[in-house]
């Protein structure tokens, strides 16, 4: 009995999570430009990824120790801050530039 509580709770959050794909894909087919088809492939092949890809990390997540699994959560983290960092040079630049430009023009 546990295990169709299980499977009723994954198609529940399964289901709850895939609101905007419901969304998107009423749009696709609403659209003529896409055919039934090439829409209906997509969803199957996107799920197939998804699928792979968790199946993948759950393995992963067994061959990591208890402990580290906690530390993944500093990936998201870093690749944030690190994006972060990568923006305000290229706005510092740019606004260096723009200051440049100014002053070219002033002289």
């Amino acid at each position: 009995m546990e295990i169709l509580a299980q499977v009723g709770i994954g198609v529940a959050v399964f289901a709850a999570t895939n609101v905007d794909d419901i969304l998107l894909l009423s749009a696709f087919f609403s659209d003529p430009r896409f055919q039934r088809c090439g829409i209906v492939a997509g969803q199957f092949l996107g799920i197939g990824a998804l699928f792979v890809a968790s199946v993948g990390a759950a393995l992963a997540a067994l061959a990591i120790p208890e402990g580290w699994t906690a530390l993944l959560g500093l990936v998201p983290l870093g690749l944030g801050l690190h994006r972060l960092g990568a923006v305000r040079l290229t706005v510092t630049s740019t606004e260096a530039d723009a200051q440049q430009i100014r002053a070219a023009e002033n002289a």
